[in-house]
């Protein structure tokens, strides 16, 4: 297993001191450890040790003593073994991995925390839901950039088109101009000036609407006399029956007498 490590470099260092030498060699040779699963940051995060321009080392920590040497301290997830033992070892593999490096001289104190014991399937599922939520996060801020590039397109594409749809918006209102054309009658020379098309339009608009007006007259003129005519049979039929109702009365009234 290969040490943690991310982009921010908090504390700028250069690569090739002995100080990070010495916390890269301890932090390797820890995680190579069987029942060592992982790095932790520990708690606040005080177990980080910037490596640049690689990022940071996540889980080991050197610290400057006063003899001139470093205190190492690790900060390892482990699995479900003896703790103790396990520390021992990972002590052992961190000096002999000094001393491969060359580095043993300036290695002081080793000291080793487990701040969290797990099996390899719940390290493997944390490994999997940290994935998951960079993927979307990563995928969020994909969708919101898509987002605020589309609004942005679209307020060009506006902006461009504005200024030719604007004077088909300013010439809509022709009522108001038909009255002052023909209110103006003759031109100054004394000819009187064509009418507009939008005076033509009206007044054949006006034409149309009054023979309607005429033809529905025609109609009702009909339906009047239709009326009339019915009317007049009405009582012709009416007098006659009264004067028949006259002739035999007096029919009927000789043999009583």
């Amino acid at each position: 297993m290969s040490p943690k490590k991310t982009e921010d470099s908090p504390e700028p260092e250069a690569s090739g001191s002995v100080r990070l030498r010495l916390a890269r060699a301890a932090l390797e040779a820890a995680l190579d450890v069987s029942g060592v699963l992982d790095a932790d940051p520990g708690p606040g995060r005080l177990r980080v040790t910037a490596d640049p321009p690689s990022g940071l080392l996540v889980g080991v920590s050197a610290t400057a003593l006063p003899d001139g040497r470093y205190g190492v301290d690790l900060s390892l997830i482990a699995e479900l073994v003896s703790l103790p033992e396990l520390a021992n070892e990972v002590r052992e593999r961190v000096l002999e991995r000094a001393r491969r490096d060359r580095v043993a001289d300036f290695l002081g104190s080793i000291n080793v925390e487990f701040p969290y014991v797990m099996t390899r399937e719940e390290v493997a599922a944390a490994a999997a839901q940290e994935a998951e939520r960079l993927v979307s996060e990563e995928l969020g801020a994909a969708v919101l950039e898509a987002e605020a590039e589309a609004e942005a397109r679209a307020a060009r594409e506006a902006s461009a088109t504005a200024p030719t749809e604007a004077p088909d918006a300013v010439a809509v209102p022709r009522p108001t101009a038909a009255p002052a054309a023909e209110g103006q009658g003759a031109e100054p020379g004394g000819a009187a000036s064509p009418p507009s098309a939008a005076v033509s339009a009206i007044a054949a608009q006006q034409a149309a609407i009054a023979t309607d007006q005429a033809a529905l007259a025609a109609k009702q003129a009909a339906l009047a006399a239709e009326q009339a005519a019915l009317v007049a049979g009405s009582e012709v039929v009416i007098r006659s029956s009264t004067g028949s109702a006259e002739s035999i009365e007096p029919d009927g009234e000789g043999p009583g007498g």
